[in-house]
């Protein structure tokens, strides 16, 4: 296993899970200091890990290629196969469990392969062949571990300091989301961010609880720097903060890129969130956090080696249910039954501490 020089990581997640798999590089680099260290992510999750410096080369594959129409598609897919073949990779991990890795290791003809084990594939010889050893996933294990795991298996063990989140937002987008700053009125003095949404509006808080605690930091001499994706579903919350919060604050929601929102966390002094990717990036840039969980597991996705506060209610043995909503219905009990009250408390604990 000390001879591998050319690596190739998968991640074909969400933005979260693809950050979350930044400790690999950190880990893979100094076990081999002169191997080349790729990664294929979908293209809008690149700057999770772009800039890493463990990192060589970040390849994409884009959703949007569906829309070219199938010949297009497929010779966008085989311009992909044929440039990972071209590399002559020694090993895959494949970070998940869909068949695609599997064409990668064949067609790219990697000869060692590490993934998760799948309850489905394991009668599949072809499979196996690919994948000579396979990571079953511990429940209630963090998923940073979980990934880790991957390489624990190769005889490659992380140090606790290689465990942390790594994301370098790079200096176009600090001068970006300064220039933002400025123009929203900002004049230097420190800020929290709070960022109340998620591409999953059923992980949110409610409108008025959430404009409650806006006011609350503000009255505590806090400037208040509100964030948020330019989706329709989150743009609505953030019109709906617009018309009833009371006090001020800076708005850049729909504004900023991954890579500006990411400067902007890592220079305020809090973030105030929920189950989201502004979450794991407060944990990648060490600013503490508080983060409100509703059905999905804090254990499993909670702030990782960062000062952090998670709220979860008391009152709902049934949490994490990992559904989308009580009876899939998009409303959490128990989230929109969270008091204001402990959310208060967790921000405080944050702040004492700091």
């Amino acid at each position: 296993m000390s001879e591998f020089k050319r690596i190739l990581v998968t991640k074909l997640r969400h933005h979260g899970d693809v950050l979350l798999t930044s400790p690999i590089f950190t880990t893979l680099r100094r076990h081999y200091p002169n191997a080349q260290i790729d990664v294929i992510v979908y293209a809008e999750t690149a700057d999770m890990l772009t800039l890493h410096p463990a990192i060589n080369n970040v390849l994409i594959i884009d959703r949007k290629w569906k829309k070219l129409g199938v010949w297009r598609h497929f010779l966008k897919e085989l311009a992909l196969i044929r440039h990972i073949r071209s590399q002559h990779y020694d090993l895959l991990l494949h970070l998940t469990e869909s068949m695609r890795g599997f064409w990668f290791a064949q067609l790219g003809k990697i000869p060692h392969g590490v993934t998760f084990y799948n309850e489905n594939r394991k009668r599949l010889f072809f499979w196996r062949k690919k994948f000579q050893k396979q990571v079953k996933r511990i429940h209630l294990r963090h998923t940073v571990e979980g990934h880790l795991d991957t390489l624990r298996v190769l005889g490659l063990q992380p140090t606790i300091e290689e465990r942390k989140l790594v994301l370098v937002a790079g200096e176009a987008a600090e001068l970006g989301v300064k220039d933002k700053l400025y123009a929203a009125g900002w004049q230097n003095q420190p800020y929290v961010v709070v960022h109340p949404t998620s591409r999953w509006m059923f992980k949110c808080w409610n409108t008025k609880d959430v404009a409650a605690i806006m006011e609350y930091l503000s009255r505590q001499g806090k400037t208040v720097v509100l964030s948020a994706a330019p989706s329709k579903e989150e743009m609505k919350m953030v019109e709906d903060l617009r018309a009833i919060v009371t006090t001020p604050f800076l708005d850049l929601s729909g504004t900023m890129s991954l890579k500006e929102l990411s400067a902007l966390i890592q220079h305020a002094e809090m973030l105030f969130g929920v189950d989201s990717v502004p979450m794991h990036i407060a944990a990648a840039m060490q600013t503490p956090v508080v983060a409100l969980f509703g059905p999905t597991g804090d254990k499993e996705w909670g702030p990782w080696m960062v000062k952090s506060e998670v709220v979860t209610s008391h009152n709902h043995p049934c949490r994490p249910c990992g559904q989308a909503g009580c009876a899939n219905s998009h409303i959490c009990d128990c989230l929109v039954q969270l008091p204001r009250s402990q959310v208060i408390e967790a921000i405080n604990i944050i702040q004492v501490s700091q």
